[in-house]
């Protein structure tokens, strides 16, 4: 039996150690950490007590094994209370810690007077030493704790088990589990073995489950969770002031990204003529101005720059300074603005219009993190290709306006994505039927865009070209597109030539859900999809375009190598 006792300190023990590593790495909480050291406690007065040779030794070691009666139980009742998403009043938590308190003072006092125990004698139980006593009337306090917290508990876990949908069920049922089992194996003990001790299994065993416990409930710790998220991202920058410009610390990305801040020694105050009061600046202008951000060019990437303030107990301590690598965004809109000024310089004054438009999707994309820059560019290239092709061979017979004006609209046929959320933008692998259906809004999306954007502008022609790019690009010939699943020649004819460089591009590119195809796998499934997906009379076209297609991919890939490589 004594390796019984043992054995339950050492895990008890264990236990506890774990709990303190994980309270280390900010994953334990606290009631779970008492309750383990209390277990632990209660587990080394049961030891003591089976190895001691006088009644007095014993009577001492009774009293550590109250431990676990006396403040485990209270614990577990809290730590369910925070399961639960339920708060215990702060003065409710100090008269029942006081009620806990007074009944192990009965406890430390129980051999100076009859009114805990009236009678306590020595023995031999198990072939270990126990004391056996006869309870007085002060024990009832100890029944009233003990089954007050218990029944408490149960009732809450039941109460949360049905009606708060807000908590896991399965961390409900475990705690449930745990309060039913101690409750019976204490009740039962004391019936059919009273001198038996099964307490020290059940502690090691609630200490097995409080583990486990944990580490679920870690996963449901949604500010830790997306704050310790946010932490590991290598493109996001954090540094903490208090409300007198202290500096409180930093990530170690800003580090990287703001020179001279490793040296800045924490609660250091940053003034006026400090190598890094452009924070000052920052702070005051967020003051003045709740919604203000800024840029900050470092390395040769540009960061977004916010403020926002440090909460603790509703009450505001100091500024949180965010940068975030919002390089990708920003090169997007230099690109738009390249793409213009290529586009200016092409056309005449009267294509002023189309400047305009892309100017003002522009300022619309500074606003999103939206990341299909690259294919804005390329499918308005490949459109051009196309059209030189048709040009040259003299595949039909469209007018030179005509043509313009579908190299010009090109640039705005996925305007409309950037209302989707980003959880489908950019997810990797299949959309689901809802995701899918979100995505399938965009065309629309994009002529209510087109539409505001050209408002009162006297090109009809360009508009009527832009707005069938927008809305129809995703149908197909067959009728099984979308939006409105129209089929043949219902769909018009340059939204037929868009659908061509629009999946051509999505073939031969890489995306966050696929890697880039080679050319021949490419141009295998572009003539497959001639007369089911693509108009058939394209396919010449797309033919007789194909090796510069290639070259132009190429070297947009060699490109992009070197870019990546420079990096």
């Amino acid at each position: 039996m004594i390796n019984y006792f043992l054995l339950s300190v050492i895990l008890s023990g264990l236990f506890l150690s774990a709990s303190i590593l994980d309270m280390r790495t900010r994953r334990m909480n606290y009631y779970f950490s008492f309750i383990h050291f209390a277990f632990f406690l209660a587990n080394c007065g049961y030891l003591g007590l089976a190895l001691s040779t006088n009644l007095e030794q014993a009577l001492t070691a009774n009293k550590a094994t109250y431990i676990g009666g006396c403040f485990a139980t209270p614990i577990m009742f809290f730590a369910i209370c925070y399961v639960c998403n339920y708060r215990v009043g702060k003065w409710v938590r100090f008269f029942l810690y006081a009620y806990c308190m007074f009944v192990y003072v009965l406890v430390l006092r129980s051999d100076f007077n009859d009114f805990y125990y009236k009678k306590v004698e020595f023995g031999q139980a198990y072939g270990v030493s126990t004391v056996f006593n006869e309870h007085g009337p002060g024990y009832k306090f100890f029944y009233i704790l003990l089954f007050g917290f218990i029944f408490s508990a149960v009732a809450l876990l039941v109460y949360t088990y049905l009606l708060k949908s807000t908590v896991s069920r399965k961390n409900v049922r475990i705690l449930l589990a745990m309060e039913v089992v101690t409750i019976s194996v204490f009740v039962i003990g004391r019936n059919v073995a009273p001198d038996f001790e099964f307490m020290p299994g059940v502690y090691v065993i609630d200490g097995i489950l409080f583990l486990y416990l944990n580490r679920r409930l870690a996963l449901y710790n949604v500010q830790d969770n997306i704050t310790e998220s946010l932490l590991k991202k290598d493109n996001y920058a954090f540094v903490m002031f208090d409300n007198t410009y202290r500096y409180l610390g930093s990530n170690t990305v800003a580090f990287d990204i703001i020179p001279g801040i490793e040296k800045c020694r924490v609660d250091s105050k940053i003034q006026k003529g400090d190598m890094l009061d452009f924070f000052v600046d920052w702070i005051d202008e967020y003051s003045n101005n709740a919604l203000f951000s800024t840029g900050y060019y470092n390395g040769g990437k540009y960061y977004e720059v916010t403020v926002d303030r440090i909460w603790y107990n509703d009450k505001a301590k100091g500024y949180l300074v965010e940068l975030a690598d919002e390089t990708s965004k920003h090169n997007y809109v230099d690109l738009l603005s390249k793409y213009n000024k290529e586009l200016e310089d092409r056309v005449n004054k009267q294509d002023i219009l189309q400047h305009k438009m892309l100017i003002g999707m522009a300022n619309i994309v500074e606003n999103r993190d939206y990341l299909t820059g690259g294919h804005v560019k390329r499918t308005s290239d490949v459109v051009r290709i196309l059209i030189d092709t048709i040009r040259q061979e003299k595949l039909f017979n469209w007018s030179d306006e005509f043509c313009d004006n579908i190299i010009k609209a090109a640039p705005m046929h996925d305007l409309g994505k950037i209302v989707v959320d980003d959880s489908v933008l950019k997810k990797v692998g299949y959309l689901t039927d809802d995701e899918f259906a979100q995505m399938k809004k965009h065309p629309e999306k994009s002529v209510e865009f087109i539409t505001e954007m050209f408002s009162g502008m006297e090109d009809e022609n360009f508009l009527e070209v832009a707005l069938n790019i927008a809305h129809y690009h995703h149908e197909r010939w067959d009728g099984t597109g979308y939006p409105e699943g129209l089929k043949g020649e219902e769909i018009p004819i340059e939204a037929r030539l868009m659908a061509v460089a629009d999946v051509y591009d999505a073939l031969v590119t890489e995306r966050c859900y696929k890697a880039a195809m080679d050319f021949s796998e490419a141009d295998a499934i572009m003539e497959e999809k001639m007369g089911p997906h693509f108009d058939i009379q394209f396919k010449p076209v797309y033919e007789l375009s194909r090796e510069r297609l290639e070259a132009y991919y190429r070297e947009t890939r060699l490109v992009k190598s070197v870019s990546d490589t420079d990096l």
